[in-house]
């Protein structure tokens, strides 16, 4: 009679956690779908404006748009430094003059 109504007891305490359990799982889904965290699964996904697919889009915009950037940098350290040469070259022409004493 004891053993019974403990096995009954105990029975009754796992159904109801397991029913608690599915039910917060399912809670936990639907409110990650309410979100934007997880896909619904029964809408169908039009992948080329899933955020993933415009993330990846983004990022490769990114890449060209800094690949562009670095080149016109490196362009321009080219054209610094062939104004600073010439600079210093007229500079050093100057002094040499001076220094020869024909000055000008």
């Amino acid at each position: 009679w004891y053993q019974r109504r403990v096995r009954e007891a105990v029975v009754s305490t796992q159904s109801t956690g397991y029913s608690q359990r599915n039910k917060t799982v399912k809670l936990r889904e639907e409110e990650l779908i309410f979100i934007g965290m997880q896909p619904n699964l029964d809408i169908p996904v039009n992948y080329k404006d899933s955020p993933v697919s415009k993330v990846a889009k983004r990022e490769e915009e990114r890449v060209l748009i800094q690949a562009q950037h670095e080149r016109e940098y490196q362009d321009a350290l080219v054209n610094i430094k062939d104004k600073i040469r010439e600079a210093e070259g007229l500079i050093s022409r100057r002094t040499c003059r001076i220094r020869s004493g024909s000055g000008s």
